[in-house]
């Protein structure tokens, strides 16, 4: 007689390891931030057994142990190559496995009878506390020990062998010696001269005894804590102390018993019932081959069962204790304001501005946040398509799109942090900050604003090295020797100085008496804050009025510098491009080399992650900045400018990836191998690591 279940596809105890450990994670967070009344050892108690929970989650995706039964004998083994294929650190895993599931047992047992000690003998609650709480984790560690010594026992031998060694061929298509595996075989030899393997026996009784003694903890604590509740709740109305004793309890017991269908009148009686869905599958293959049955049975439902345990905990404990509802929706309540806020529709400042600008704040930090998510996810995705993903894209230039992808996050970043946002009014421009992260602090948001500065500077610069670097390439290939090695630092140091010297220009217009006067009505006006009080830099043009007026020479100074900063690095760019250009005209036709295809590729990715860039952010960056000294009359928010700086690095990610034909067909492969990855993950057809013949085995599974 043969017994085929469908087996628990590896990847769904994987998914399962995820969820657990999130959601058991999530619950530790809750413990120690978001609950009132589950305090002391209880909260201890919780944590510890979350960890529990977390750790056999893990070994059990790491170990993934399998259990077969065939007539007289039960095989606990393993095919996972997770351990590099050896043979010895499987057995290990399998102990391990073992080892923690029997510690979550006996940590159950210390929660019932602590929870017994609080309700019926409260002055014993002392042994639990402070450091006496590690003798309950003690107990629960060498409970842990002493199955994998009893399993141990089981270690096979060349009896063992023998019997399954066709079984396993059959079924897995591999030799059992060649496999981690514990084995329980019931009898030595057959019919009259059959006799029992002591071994086995000592294991099943060891471990039956381990498993009885944990339960009738559970079952004496269980009813000790039901009939206390039951004679206090009939005494007096419950106050929520004792709410929540009963439902801890009722928690505990679900958590034994992992079944849905009981009721508060038979709460002690299923206390004392194994454990439905684990517990007794387990223990009836356990001791099933001593009655020696002519069947085969694959146990899949016990694997499914082990693999949910974790999983169920954390919903029996949402499910009955109303103090974590109620912790987790207070969180996600406060979780989901917070995302609102991000998002810009409620921007947490100090400031009532005018109905205007709070419409462009609000559009601005939405569009901001949308821009940098885009970009983080682009620019992660072009690194690894880079480092693991193109095959023609290499050397220098491969460490030059790394990094200029990673300034480009950093980028984004500030701008999500810094929040900076311009205004334009008359001889004035000021670049400030109402949103910013570091709003706590005016000098630390000062310093977040000159760093922006410094960050876009070194964009452009390394823009600048990129261009002279495909000139080299193309015109003087000797020359890119002095890109190559620990020379690309000094290229970095460039670019750095780029940023630097920017940063230091913008140092001169940090405001003093007279740009505060000068703008102070016009701030208070449209965002409703005094000036003083607002982190900015301040880019007046003229002192005083009428024939009186002079130039402000620290303005003056800074856009000069700032100005000569930009020429620099677009001559470098200007002179670079026409050298590409001419060397590369004409020179792809039909029967074109590859790479020849890819540099033209890069030089029209470059001109284009110039010229987008210079067109639509900073042709009008340039206009702000100097309309102060036109002293135009006029007032207006340069949400423009804040918007452009904000889509930078987006932009120029999506130029690479739709120029660049190695990076399309690139993210193509990337896309196909992650959805198929993704169909694997939810069960799909997951090929094992060992040889194709176990493959094809555990298929029919």
């Amino acid at each position: 007689m043969s017994f085929e279940l469908p087996s628990v596809p590896n990847n769904i105890v994987k998914l399962f390891c995820v969820i657990t450990v999130f959601l058991n994670s999530s619950l530790i967070y809750m413990t120690l931030f978001h609950t009132k009344q589950i305090v002391g050892t209880y909260r201890k108690m919780i944590i510890t057994f979350a960890t529990y929970c977390i750790a056999f989650s893990l070994v059990d995706a790491f170990v993934e142990a399998i259990f077969h039964s065939y007539n007289g004998c039960f095989i606990y083994f393993t095919l996972s190559t997770t351990f590099g294929g050896s043979k010895r650190a499987g057995e290990i895993g399998l102990l391990v496995y073992c080892g923690v599931y029997s510690t979550i047992l006996a940590s159950l047992a210390v929660q019932f009878f602590y929870r017994a000690v609080v309700i019926a003998a409260p002055n014993y609650v002392k042994y639990f506390n402070g450091w006496n709480y590690i003798f309950c984790i003690l107990y629960s560690i060498i409970c842990g020990a002493a199955w994998p010594l009893n399993v141990s026992l089981t270690y096979p031998d060349e009896m063992t062998d023998a019997y399954m060694k066709d079984e396993m061929l059959s079924n897995y298509g591999v030799k059992v010696k060649d496999v981690a595996n514990y084995v329980v075989l019931a009898y030595n030899g057959e019919g009259e001269s059959k006799t029992l393997r002591w071994n086995s026996v000592a294991c099943i009784l060891s471990v039956s005894s381990l498993l009885s003694f944990q339960y009738m903890v559970m079952l004496i604590s269980g009813i000790l804590v039901y009939r206390e509740i039951q004679r206090k709740s009939r005494c007096s109305e419950s106050s929520k102390h004792e709410k929540l004793q009963r439902q801890v309890f009722v928690a505990l017991v679900y958590q034994v018993c992992v079944c849905v269908c009981f009721s508060t009148t038979c709460e002690f009686f299923q206390v004392a019932a194994p454990t439905i869905f684990i517990q007794l599958p387990s223990f009836i293959v356990l001791t099933i081959p001593f009655l020696d049955l002519k069947f085969s049975f694959r146990g899949a439902i016990i694997i499914y069962g082990y693999c949910t345990y974790p999983f169920v905990d954390f919903l029996i404990i949402l499910k009955v204790i109303t103090e974590y509802r109620n912790a987790y929706k207070r969180f996600l309540i406060k979780l989901a304001h917070r995302f609102i806020e991000i998002l810009g529709y409620n921007m947490s400042t100090t400031v009532a501005p005018s109905s205007t600008a709070a419409t462009i704040s609000r559009t601005l930090a939405r569009s901001g946040t949308l821009f940098y998510v885009v970009t983080v996810f682009l620019n992660t995705s072009l690194i690894h398509l880079t480092l693991f993903h193109t095959k023609q894209i290499v050397g220098t230039y491969r460490k030059m799109i790394v990094t200029f992808a990673l300034i480009g996050i950093a980028f984004s970043t500030l701008d999500i942090l810094v929040r900076p946002s311009f205004h334009s009014y008359n001889g004035c421009f000021i670049y400030f900050t109402l949103g910013s992260t570091f709003r706590s602090s005016k000098r630390v948001a000062e310093f977040g604003l000159l760093i922006y500065c410094g960050f876009y500077s070194m964009i452009l610069a390394f823009l600048a090295v990129q261009f002279l670097y495909r000139a080299c390439v193309i015109s003087k290939p000797s020359w890119t020797k002095y890109f190559d090695g620990w020379k690309y630092i000094l290229w970095l140091f460039y670019t750095f100085l780029g940023g630097i010297l920017w940063s230091l220009a913008s140092t001169l217009t940090f405001p003093d008496e007279t740009t505060l006067s000068y703008m102070r009505n016009e701030i208070l006006q449209n965002y409703g804050v005094e000036i003083k009080n607002v982190p900015h830099l301040a880019v007046l043009a003229y002192n005083g009025e009428g024939p009186l007026k002079t130039i402000r020479w620290n303005s003056l100074v800074c856009i000069g510098c700032v100005s000569a900063l930009l020429v620099f690095q677009y001559s470098i760019m200007l002179v670079s491009g026409i050298i590409m250009y001419r060397r590369t005209q004409g020179k792809v036709t039909a029967t074109s080399s590859e790479q020849e295809r890819m540099q033209r590729q890069f030089f029209n990715a470059l001109i284009l992650q110039v010229a987008a860039p210079t067109i639509f952010f900073q042709l009008p960056g340039f206009v702000v900045l100097v309309s102060p000294f036109f002293d135009f009359k006029l007032s207006f928010h340069s949400g423009i400018v804040t918007l452009g700086f904000s889509a930078y690095p987006m932009v120029d990610t999506l130029i690479v990836l739709r120029v660049v034909t190695e990076y399309k067909n690139a993210y193509k492969r990337f896309l196909r191998s992650f959805a198929k990855d993704c169909i694997e993950f939810l069960g799909g057809d997951t090929p094992r690591n060992p040889p194709a013949t176990v493959t094809n085995a555990l298929a029919k599974l």
